[in-house]
């Protein structure tokens, strides 16, 4: 199944044929499904959903039939860019999103939904956000000056439940921990963050350049510093193997690296050679399977038991792919390209 649209903006036509009078006013614009920010897939209950950024709105789909249901859209510049003194006019450039709660960055700002409402504008950073993690009742976000800020967003939310939403305004939330990676001597910007299973309070960080640093959040302390590969890694998941992530490097390599003893496990080399902007593991108690997504479009397939290429699809996406997402228990890729639009794998067995 996909979800393919044309890019069509109904709503500039129509404000370019009646001009600009105060009565047709843009609202939204048909055809868009998704831009090149990474997306974010969660569950609440049995269903799975996708969200996704269009400019300065977020979609939210079903991912049972690629169905929209629900909009939301961030402040209107002039509702916010007096507070914060950063250009509002910027696009959403990082998603996070669990149960019913959304989280849209843009800028050194943080956007709050509870469903499509926004309930806080989370505010802290003096430079753009690159990266977020939701941790338990927590939010984790990075931005490119070196520092990490923990948020507590479902303590807050408890609080004022039900009040913003009356009021019809958003508040301000400030962060409850500032952690500086600058602090450690690397200086470097997080990119990426991820949470190995069973690692109690503890967030791996990556960098700009390659490195690789494992953090106490409670605690604010640098647990271990990783040397890197030499060269970005643009992408982390967690494996289903206790202590193992898989990082998709710049070069093309697919690396499945033990954290615990800090040593590589298997080397991959992507046929294309392009930076690995997506991987995932599939969490279907059959085959351990990795599927991995490049800059070009192509999405290549591997056997971890076997260690070994078991299918390339070529094409997949018109365009570099920002998103790879395999489903728990079901046999189903997700692919979201730079190409406007959405689609599914099935991994059947001839």
């Amino acid at each position: 199944r996909s979800a393919v649209l044309p890019h069509v903006g109904l709503c500039e036509a129509a404000v370019a044929g009646v001009g600009m009078a105060p009565l047709f006013a843009p609202f939204r614009a048909l055809g868009y499904i998704a831009d090149d920010v990474p997306c974010s897939v969660h569950r609440l209950g049995k269903e799975s959903f996708l969200v996704t950024s269009v400019g300065r709105t977020w979609q939210l789909y079903r991912c049972d039939k690629l169905r929209l249901a629900l909009v939301g859209n961030l402040p209107t510049p002039s509702s916010s860019a007096s507070r914060s003194g950063t250009n509002c006019d910027d696009d959403i450039s990082v998603l996070a999103s669990t149960g019913e709660f959304v989280f849209a960055a843009i800028g050194p700002r943080i956007a709050f939904f509870h469903r499509q409402y926004q309930v806080a504008h989370l505010e802290g950073h003096d430079e753009d956000v690159t990266c977020m993690l939701l941790f338990g009742d927590k939010l984790i976000s990075g931005a490119r000056d070196g520092t990490l800020r923990v948020w507590h967003y479902k303590e807050y939310f408890h609080q004022v439940q039900g009040a913003t939403r009356q009021q019809g305004k958003a508040d301000v939330l400030e962060a409850a921990a500032t952690i500086a990676l600058g602090s450690t001597g690397s200086g470097a910007s997080p990119t990426w963050l991820v949470h190995p299973d069973t690692y109690l309070d503890k967030v791996l960080v990556g960098c700009e350049g390659g490195s690789m640093q494992l953090w106490n959040i409670r605690t604010g302390r640098l647990i271990y510093s990783f040397a890197g590969w030499g060269c970005d890694v643009c992408s982390c998941e967690v494996s289903p193997a206790l202590d193992v992530v898989g990082l998709g490097l710049a070069d093309g390599r697919v690396v499945l690296h033990n954290l615990r003893f800090d040593e590589s496990v298997t080397t991959f080399r992507h046929a294309t050679g392009a930076a690995i902007m997506g991987l995932s593991f599939r969490r279907d108690q059959r085959e351990p399977t990795l599927a991995a997504a490049d800059a070009t479009g192509v999405i290549s397939v591997w056997d971890l038991e076997e260690q070994k290429l078991t299918s390339v699809i070529k094409d997949a996406h018109d365009g570099g792919i920002t998103t790879l997402h395999f489903f728990l228990g079901e046999p189903v890729l997700l692919s979201v390209g730079r190409d406007n639009c959405v689609k599914m794998w099935i991994f059947d067995k001839a």
